[in-house]
């Protein structure tokens, strides 16, 4: 991750986001890694508009964390802001599951 952040931050885009989605691979078989990497990972394909990729960069963070109502709700926004409301709708139930106090989670459900 340190390497890809450095990448990203040299402006070598094409070599960070093949490190990147190495780094997302090794989360997959390792239990060394955080949410925040897997945002990091999410707002670099979304800072250069590669939502088909941040999409699936948060569908497998939300496969490695389900219990993690941020990415649940990162993932609900996604799927709002691209017009599918069913999927919307189920994850935002998905983050009350996890985390019932969660306002946001409640209020975007609510908008649907």
């Amino acid at each position: 991750m340190r390497f890809a952040n450095f990448l990203a931050e040299m402006g070598n885009a094409g070599d960070a986001e093949e490190t990147y989605t190495r780094a997302l691979d090794r989360m997959e078989s390792e239990a060394a890694f955080h949410a925040g990497d897997i945002y990091r990972i999410y707002r670099f394909h979304m800072s250069r508009g590669q939502v088909r990729e941040a999409m699936e960069t948060m569908i497998r963070g939300e496969g490695l964390l389900p219990g993690h109502a941020g990415i649940k709700i990162t993932l609900d926004d996604l799927y709002r802001r691209q017009g599918i409301t069913y999927k919307a709708r189920e994850m935002y139930e998905a983050a009350l599951l996890v985390d019932p106090g969660s306002s946001h989670a409640r209020r975007r459900l609510e908008q649907l």
